[in-house]
């Protein structure tokens, strides 16, 4: 529970809350709460996971996204915008017989964000399959979804933190699902090595992208 201008307030899993000691700087939501109070918390706009005590969190109430997080997606929805525009351009009077735009394979560890990145893939006119798949399950199955749906493109993400308390950014195991994004990456490019063949984009905001990178990522 927390305490906002003198009135008890609960909070639960799947609220969505702001840490007061970040000066409210990213939405999250909570996804588990722990005996001692300390609730594990997943970005509703950046793809980090955090820990914080219930007294540093605050109910935010009818909020989609912070002043910062704000202006982000407008961003993200004025490109959006501005590709489709050029796109038409670009199309007007060429055969769409002469047209393929490669397939998308999407492994996603987190539900809300694959359904709104299929959405833009709709919107953009890109054919795309989405798979829900936690990050620690996806090096398993990254094999048979390969060869079930044969992309062009694969898209391996969720979400991933450094831990607060970090020694170095050179080692793995700071970081919490980075290992699975390297192992799937590994794995998909023991069946496609050529570059040519498949391209890979994976992993989620504080990854550890030399590393992603070094095992066959573009």
């Amino acid at each position: 529970m927390v305490f906002k201008e003198g009135v008890m307030a609960m909070l639960n899993i799947g609220d969505y809350v702001v840490r007061l000691s970040y000066n409210k700087d990213i939405l999250f939501r909570i996804t588990y709460i722990s005996p001692n109070q300390i609730a594990r918390l997943k970005g509703v706009s950046y793809r980090v996971i955090a820990d914080a005590p219930i007294s540093d969190l605050e109910l935010s109430v009818g909020m989609r996204y912070t002043n910062e997080e704000s202006s982000i997606m407008s961003t993200i929805e004025a490109t959006v915008e501005k590709i489709m525009k050029k796109r038409a351009e670009i199309e007007k009077g060429k055969d769409p017989r002469f047209q393929k735009t490669g397939t998308v394979l999407h492994v996603d560890g987190d539900a809300f964000y694959l359904n709104l990145c299929l959405k833009y893939y709709k919107m953009l006119d890109i054919p795309a399959i989405g798979e829900h798949i936690s990050e620690s399950e996806q090096p398993k199955r990254i094999k048979y979804l390969l060869e079930k749906y044969a992309p062009d493109i694969l898209v391996l993400t969720g979400h991933d933190a450094l831990n607060k308390n970090y020694k170095t950014l050179y080692d793995i195991s700071e970081y919490r699902n980075s290992q699975y994004f390297v192992e799937s990456v590994k794995r998909a490019r023991a069946i496609k090595p050529n570059m040519s063949e498949l391209v890979i984009f994976a992993g989620a905001c504080q990854s550890y992208f030399e590393e992603i990178l070094a095992a066959g990522a573009d």
